[in-house]
């Protein structure tokens, strides 16, 4: 079988599990890294046999977050009492949101850029 090449483009619609509000629930949109960038995040994860540390990555969630996600529809602002779409994701928007749902991002992340990867392997 021939290589399958990334689409660094490709987009995934992601719920949180913590969002309670099922009729109009905030979407993360979240993508592919490049190369570059999970080289950097792989650094000091990825065992002598090539094995990728899960628990090495977890402990980078918040860049990992910044990496990967590239857009937040329908986030609830107590301040203005409206829905924003977000587009720039900084640290000023990453600091809104609860640590689990960081976390959570974290997770789904690395589990579509690198553990199905892995997982296509097997």
């Amino acid at each position: 079988m021939a290589l399958i090449g990334i689409d660094k483009d490709e987009i995934f619609e992601y719920i949180s599990n913590f969002d309670k509000n099922k009729n109009n629930p905030t979407i993360f949109e979240l993508g592919v890294l490049d190369n570059r960038t999970k080289l950097n995040l792989l650094k000091d994860a990825v065992d002598s046999r090539g094995e990728i540390n899960i628990s090495a990555l977890q402990s980078k969630s918040y860049e990992i977050v910044k990496a990967g996600l590239k857009k937040i529809r329908n986030l609830y602002n107590k301040k203005t009492k409206q829905y924003e779409d977000i587009k720039n994701i900084t640290d000023e928007v990453l600091d809104k949101l609860p640590m689990v749902v960081i976390t959570e991002l974290a997770g789904k992340i690395i589990e579509i850029n690198f553990l199905s990867q892995e997982e296509e392997k097997n």
